[in-house]
């Protein structure tokens, strides 16, 4: 039988929540946080995207974003300084 989503939701929850207070979880829970990618893999710097929000949320940006992950994306994604 399949599980519902709120079931789901709670035993993701719990997996998190229990490596978080250095219990073992059930399986190693993964949390990707993409951080400055997306301006990175566009063009801009960090530093553009925290303060020109016009610029990060251009819609060819959002849509160069959409492209890229059916390509796949290479590169540093790393910034520093901000």
């Amino acid at each position: 039988m399949r599980k519902g989503p709120e079931e789901l939701l709670q035993e993701r929850e719990k997996r998190v929540n229990d490596a978080i207070q250095l219990k073992e979880p059930d399986r190693i829970p993964i949390v990707c946080m993409f951080g400055f990618f997306p301006a990175k893999y566009t063009g801009i710097t960090c530093e553009e995207a925290m303060v020109d929000h016009d610029k990060t949320m251009n819609d060819k940006r959002i849509e160069s974003l959409n492209e890229g992950g059916k390509r796949g994306a290479k590169g540093d994604c790393q910034c520093s300084g901000v």
